[in-house]
């Protein structure tokens, strides 16, 4: 699978060690974005107007990622929105996504993506 499925596809499969791989990545990007867009704000208002850039693509990048999770484990991409539930959203995402692993061999969503290695 190439970055651009990785990132950008809702389509397929990811294990584990590519979801936490992404969600890293992620994070940092964020932080760095945010230092850097925190201080040209400050300079001038004008100047922190590419957040408006950046945020649809890390939430396009980051349903993406789940959605594929959600595949993994044998289960409809439509599970994301059990991440509207408070709290128990949250901690049933955590555990299904970051700590189980996917279903073994292929299923309705495609082959294991560690399998296809």
């Amino acid at each position: 699978m190439s970055i651009n499925q990785i990132l950008f596809s809702f389509t397929g499969r990811i294990n584990r060690t590519t979801f936490w791989t992404v969600w890293v990545v992620m994070a940092v990007s964020n932080l760095i974005v945010g230092l850097v867009l925190s201080f040209m704000s400050e300079v001038s208002p004008v100047l922190g107007l590419p957040v408006l850039l950046w945020l649809p693509f890390i939430c396009w990048v980051g349903l993406a990622m789940q959605t594929k999770r959600w595949h993994d484990r044998g289960k409809s991409g439509w599970m994301i929105c059990i991440n509207l539930i408070p709290v128990i959203g949250g901690i049933w995402s955590f555990v299904e996504l970051g700590l189980l692993k996917g279903t073994d061999g292929p299923n309705q969503y495609g082959n294991n993506p560690i399998s296809s290695v």
